[in-house]
């Protein structure tokens, strides 16, 4: 759905889609809801200023075993094709055979685990990015550039009491009654200060400069937990205490955060359209880098003959 509307000086345009995606396999399926929003308005005839927002939540149910990891196969389909095409699913009276662990041909059960395994993946996303200009003089201009991005992922894990356990022999990671709880947030920004200069002379010479400031700055945190004699199936990984021991049996948490400040000047000149020059230089420090060695300056240099524009060449008709 998209809505969209304008005049001489604004506009604006609005969408809201929404995907449910089913799989051929019962146990996968994802779902999904955006937004967007885009705006621009010519306040006066020295100042413009426009904005972009765009916003996500999607859910993803995986399978029978979380493939965080990419290792192996982790859906139904995949652990079906590696087992023996004579391997029983039902016993005599026609019920879902829980095999035990390794035993006999139905080493596991993908149909019994279809229902005793649960992988959930649920990811909250936001991005926007906004302008404003500011024009000066006819050679003067001014403008500011922010972007901001914010993401959060969560992923819960849970093997019920008669998960089968396709994996081996008896790992912990996916021995029944075993729940995970895995999530991590992350948030980063830029922003730009510029300034423009055009400036030409007569005809013959066109000079550009353009000076930058910029600042940015991202920031990661997670947690994951893990839990095994979990007591309350229906909990699954939102109550990761209740368990036979007490407390969790595994537990972690992640930070990271770093920063980078640039400052940059760059001038262009030409003559006549013919001749051209850039000049460059660039003071970039990174908070990444080692004490002492955080900043750094990068020159560059560029120089061009148009040598089409001059009079003899333009003579020449077998060189296009």
């Amino acid at each position: 759905i998209s809505m969209s509307a304008g005049s001489d000086n604004s506009s604006i345009y609005m969408s809201f889609a929404y995907l449910n995606q089913e799989s051929p396999m019962k146990d996968q399926d994802y779902t999904r809801y955006t937004f967007n929003i885009n705006g621009e308005v010519k306040a006066t005839k020295w100042l413009k200023m426009g904005m972009t927002m765009q916003g996500a939540y999607s859910l993803q149910d995986y399978g029978m075993l979380n493939n965080s990891e990419n290792g192996g196969a982790k859906d139904s389909y995949g652990q079906a094709r590696a087992m023996m095409p004579w391997a029983p699913a039902y016993d005599e009276d026609g019920n879902l055979m829980n095999p035990g662990k390794g035993i006999g041909p139905s080493a596991d059960n993908v149909l019994l685990n279809i229902s005793e395994g649960h992988n959930e993946n649920r990811v909250w996303s936001f991005m926007n990015s906004s302008y404003a200009e500011v024009q000066f003089l006819p050679w003067l201009k001014y403008r500011m550039n922010f972007g901001y991005q914010y993401r959060q992922r969560r992923n819960g894990s849970y093997y019920g009491p008669n998960f089968t356990n396709p994996i081996g022999a008896a790992p912990i990671a996916s021995e029944p009654n075993v729940g995970y709880y895995n999530s991590s947030t992350g948030n980063s920004y830029v922003m730009e200060n510029l300034i423009y200069i055009d400036k030409s002379w007569n005809d013959t010479h066109t000079l550009g400069v353009t000076l930058l400031q910029s600042g940015q700055r991202s920031r990661n945190e997670g947690i994951w937990i893990r839990s095994q004699h979990l007591t309350y199936p229906s909990a699954m990984w939102y109550n990761l205490s209740a368990n036979s021991d007490g407390r969790p049996h595994g537990y972690s948490t992640s930070y990271t955060t770093n920063t980078l400040a640039s400052y940059m000047g760059r001038i262009n000149y030409n003559f006549k359209s013919r001749y051209l020059i850039t000049l460059t230089g660039r003071w970039d420090g990174a908070s990444v880098l080692a004490h002492g060695n955080k900043w750094d300056f990068f020159p560059s240099a560029a120089l061009a003959w148009r040598i089409d524009q001059e009079n003899w060449m333009k003579k020449v008709d077998w060189v296009n």
